[in-house]
């Protein structure tokens, strides 16, 4: 039995968020909301945290979807303990402005995903992030290239592969690896179809009495055309992820330096020794 199939049906104390939530990130599905951003984080980081052993902290902890792909290593978990029900399972409870109150070099690895983008200062979360490390141990991060914004409470930064290494390097980290993910065509697909809301579509900006000029005309119908996208991808976005699953798979997990749009970005480090 697989770990997906033997995971527990009961939600763990500390997933507030749901385990739907959870469930969307450790075993995206066709039609799920953001499927093709979270099934190339997910091909991305399992592999890699398989291969995790030893103590390792999960910073900025949420729900901790990806634990389950953990399972020859000792993970904790560190948060802002929003309520008493989340607080019950965090191991370290953050404070504003304060570094994780865990012990210098006690992990030999960092899991964060989804994190940085959210954080006041990069750099200091990244230098704490070393001082928990032992000497060769090893973060494993993922944050938004190209996204929408989505505070929580917070939203405060986007990444470009060059961005992210400088970053790395700066708070003490030898970067092993940057791998864009969601890239080119199948990046942009992902994005329209978070675009294709309820109401842009029909905005005046697409009627044809209010475009002036030789293009006036072809407004109208630009405006059926996203129409019928964004009916079609909401109602049937299993169609559009098998589309992109069958032509454009191979832009889920891209190479650095070659793919220039993406959506997130994977960044491998390690403490010097």
């Amino acid at each position: 039995m697989s770990q997906l199939d033997a995971a527990p049906t009961d939600e763990p104390a500390f997933n507030v968020f749901g385990e739907e939530y959870s469930r969307k990130r450790y075993e995206p599905r066709p039609g799920d909301q953001h499927y093709l951003h979270l099934v190339d984080l997910q091909r991305a980081l399992r592999p890699r945290l398989e291969r995790a052993r030893g103590t390792w902290l999960d910073y900025g902890a949420a729900s901790s979807p990806y634990l389950r792909f953990m399972s020859e290593a000792e993970v904790r978990r560190a948060d802002f303990a929003t309520d008493a029900e989340f607080a019950r399972g965090l191991d370290y409870a953050l404070e504003p402005d304060r570094p994780c109150p865990a012990p210098d070099e006690a992990f030999d690895g960092i899991l964060s995903t989804q994190v940085l983008e959210h954080v006041e200062d990069p750099h200091a979360y990244l230098t704490d992030a070393l001082r928990m490390l032992r000497p060769g141990g090893q973060l494993v991060l993922t944050t938004h290239g190209i996204w929408e914004d989505h505070p929580c409470p917070l939203d405060l930064h986007r990444w470009t592969q060059q961005g992210l290494r400088h970053a790395l390097a700066k708070a003490g980290f030898e970067v092993a690896e940057c791998v864009p993910l969601t890239c080119g065509v199948r990046g942009l697909l992902e994005q329209l179809t978070l675009r294709l809301d309820e109401t842009w579509w029909r905005d005046r900006r697409w009627r044809r009495e209010r475009v002036v000029g030789p293009l006036g005309r072809y407004a109208g119908v630009t405006g059926l055309i996203l129409g019928a996208l964004r009916l079609y991808s909401r109602h049937r976005p299993q169609g559009l992820h098998a589309y992109a699953e069958r032509f454009f798979a191979a832009e889920g997990i891209g190479r650095e330096g070659v793919d220039k749009i993406y959506t997130a970005l994977l960044i491998t480090g390690s403490k010097p020794a």
